[in-house]
């Protein structure tokens, strides 16, 4: 990461994605400059009715989606390292501490919390309880309801692997300040209910 103020070289292949995010960027500068507010209605984002992005600027390196997704592919990279020696993979580890939280307390709970489908997330639980790592349990007023539950090691496991991953984040996060991190997390949470209002339920699953 450079120096605070110092702009690295850019590349030929890249120039172009550059001068559309300037563009980008002086756009909504002067938005902010006019006073305009975001109204956010139905599944478009507005700022008094003008679109945000549009064609000639739009790109991947101001793309929400892609560089969330990238976000998250090189975390994922780069978390790797904390499941050295747990013999779990960073999916079932995901699953492990969602439970954990109590995010993910049925199967139809946990499916929506780790974004897999019924089938697959029914397979998940299939190798954690095979693994003595999570138990399913009827739930004693209603019977058509599964809950899971970790078990000792499985708990024991969420937990240090939880510790390792904070340490990395707190790593990457070290020449941030205090302040940008809280702006980032609100933006994201915001970001995620949006979305999540914006999009349809999922299916059960036993």
């Amino acid at each position: 990461m450079g120096l605070p103020g110092h702009r690295a070289p850019i590349n030929a292949p890249y120039a172009t994605f550059f001068h559309a995010s300037a563009r980008f960027q002086s756009r909504i500068h002067g938005m902010v400059r006019n006073n305009m507010t975001l109204d956010c209605c139905s599944n478009y984002c507005h700022i008094n009715q003008m679109p945000v992005f549009d064609s000639e600027t739009f790109n991947p390196d101001i793309s929400v989606g892609y560089l969330t997704k990238r976000i998250h592919q090189m975390s994922v990279s780069g978390l790797d390292r904390a499941f050295a020696g747990e013999d779990v993979t960073y999916l079932q580890w995901t699953a492990l501490v969602s439970i954990h939280y109590g995010r993910g307390a049925t199967c139809k709970a946990l499916a929506h919390e780790i974004a897999h489908d019924r089938g697959a997330t029914t397979r998940l639980l299939d190798t954690l309880e095979k693994r003595h790592l999570v138990v399913r349990q009827r739930d004693p007023d209603d019977r058509r309801i599964v809950n899971l539950a970790l078990t000792g090691e499985g708990e024991a496991i969420a937990r240090r692997c939880l510790m390792r991953v904070v340490d990395l984040w707190n790593g990457w996060l070290a020449d941030w300040e205090p302040n940008d991190v809280v702006q980032l997390i609100g933006y994201l949470q915001r970001l995620r209910t949006t979305l999540e209002l914006a999009t349809t339920g999922d299916e059960p699953c036993a």
